[in-house]
């Protein structure tokens, strides 16, 4: 069944370091057959659970090719797959796990135990908590058709609920149809505007088409069908696709082609728009990376041996590129190039490598401009060899949409650990409202502006407008309308503490 969606008229929330729900990605799994600890071969298990992250080896069922892992809201692992076979924390082969994505692929890809290498999909799968349900959870997985043209023919998805066999799970359902077509290698999702569903995004092979599924308590509804930007006529095998960390934004990457793709993303409605295009066709061969920054300012692309950052808050997204390193030729023993990127639950992101290696790529500080992100090659030793992808999440700490028609369910961001008690603050008065085009615009805070406290500014489709700097100890401060088009604007006030106020104002016509 379709779902009714309104309109969404909203802004963004920051995503809340440190809270403590919402630990669904503090796990990672990886690794390469077989389990030979003193040749370094086996499992590497990375948790986020603690700071800073261990890094451990472990026995591996399988291979992990293909790559995704759930942990529940507290962090404890739960499950992982290499769309092969599903295993618990047990770290073994869970009822009904195995036969997953069925046929040649299968058969070629996925022998039994430990010396199954994983489907050959480099970010072809995905973990989801259903909505509305902590027990049961979704895998999604393309599987390849059985003509041998290596093209993803169907998207599938497979069903384990946790409640079972004492709480290591059961696969309960496998291998259901979602949609057939002939998709892309990348598979992402990001948190619907309500704070509790997910929008799916499946591009498809060949085309300039994209095939988007909601994820709700009901199931899964869809596919429906959107078509923007470039023909994409590159198999995209070793690509990659992300969010931006407020979900607001749809990055593609276009290995061989002609560099990337940004396109507004309406979390509300499911909707895509305005799309960026940034050219640099020589660096994006074989293999690509993204991921934005904690803060969604600074998008990073890494292109096989250049890693690049772009201001998602500048006027011209093209012209803020800024060349961040290029391979240093390091060998273990093969070459470290650069492949995909995730952002990690201790703030930097991990890059991987395109070859089966020891080590990963870091940027420390990714909140930083240029060079101050501190990115350093080959900067993580893993205890043992893992294969090409990284683990493949969504942004699971991002929650509702404030202020918007869709966001009605009640659910609201957790707050970070403070010691400092949240105060009851007086509403945001804005005056006047409506304001003139080019009038400034006075708002009250209902009490003293503090040091950390930050303001911005954004337009009905939540893109930003006004970074409003505040003075510390002041009750008010003016910010200029100049440059704003008539329409609906919200002002957002995110306190130090972890309160946060939204209001509403409009910018009328002189």
């Amino acid at each position: 069944m379709r779902h009714i969606l309104f309109v969404c008229l909203g802004i963004i929330i920051l995503t809340v370091k440190g809270n403590t729900q919402q630990k669904h990605d503090y796990n990672w799994l990886m690794g390469a057959p077989p389990n030979d600890s003193a040749a370094m071969y086996g499992g590497t298990h990375i948790n986020f659970n603690v700071t800073p992250p261990t890094f451990s080896f472990f026995n591996i069922p399988f291979g992990f090719l293909a790559n995704s892992s759930i942990s529940d809201s507290e962090g404890n692992l739960l499950f992982y797959s290499n769309g092969c076979f599903v295993a618990n924390r047990q770290h073994q082969i869970m009822p009904h796990g195995d036969s997953l994505n069925f046929g040649i692929y299968y058969t070629d890809w996925c022998s039994e135990g430990s010396g199954s290498l994983g489907y050959p999909t480099h970010q072809g799968i995905l973990t989801l908590p259903w909505p509305g349900d902590p027990e049961r959870y979704a895998i999604l997985h393309y599987r390849t058709g059985d003509t041998g043209n290596g093209i993803h023919a169907e998207l599938l998805y497979s069903l384990v609920d946790m409640s079972l066999e004492n709480g290591l799970g059961d696969v309960t359902s496998k291998n259901q149809l979602l949609a057939q077509a002939f998709y892309a290698a990348t598979l992402t999702a990001v948190r619907h505007g309500n704070g509790r569903d997910w929008w799916i995004v499946a591009p498809i092979y060949h085309t300039k088409l994209y095939y988007t599924f909601l994820f709700s308590p009901e199931g899964f509804s869809g596919p429906y069908l959107h078509s923007f930007g470039q023909i994409w006529t590159f198999f995209q095998g070793g690509s990659q696709d992300c969010f931006s960390t407020d979900g607001s934004k749809f990055i593609r990457m276009a290995p061989g082609l002609w560099g990337c793709q940004i396109t507004d993303f309406d979390r509300c409605t499911g909707q895509f728009g305005n799309v960026v295009n940034l050219y640099f066709p020589g660096d994006t061969i074989l293999s690509n990376g993204c991921a934005v920054s904690p803060n969604n300012r600074f998008l990073y692309v890494s292109g096989y041996t250049k890693l690049y950052q772009f201001d998602l808050e500048a006027d011209d997204i093209a012209a803020s590129r800024i060349l961040i390193d290029e391979y240093d030729g390091y060998l273990a023993p093969f070459p470290t190039r650069f492949f995909q990127a995730m952002p990690a639950p201790d703030g930097k992101i991990y890059l991987s490598v395109p070859n089966g290696v020891r080590v990963w790529h870091v940027i420390h500080n990714p909140d930083e401009p240029g060079l101050a992100c501190n990115f350093e090659q080959h900067g993580v030793e893993l205890p043992t060899h893992v294969l090409f992808p990284i683990p493949n999440f969504p942004h699971f700490r991002l929650y509702d949409l404030p202020g918007s028609p869709c966001d009605t369910l009640g659910i609201d961001a957790p707050a970070s650990h403070t010691s400092t008690p949240q105060r009851a603050y007086g509403p945001l008065r804005l005056l006047p409202n409506p304001v003139l085009a080019g009038d400034p615009l006075r708002i009250e805070a209902g009490d003293l502006f503090q040091p950390d406290d930050r303001m911005l500014v954004f337009d009905a489709a939540g893109r930003q407008c006004r970074d409003i700097v505040l003075p510390a100890g002041a009750s008010h401060v003016y910010t200029e309308t100049s440059g704003l088009l008539p329409g609906i604007y919200w002002v957002a006030l995110w306190r130090g503490n972890g309160g946060r106020q939204v209001e509403k104002f409009v910018v009328a016509r002189e």
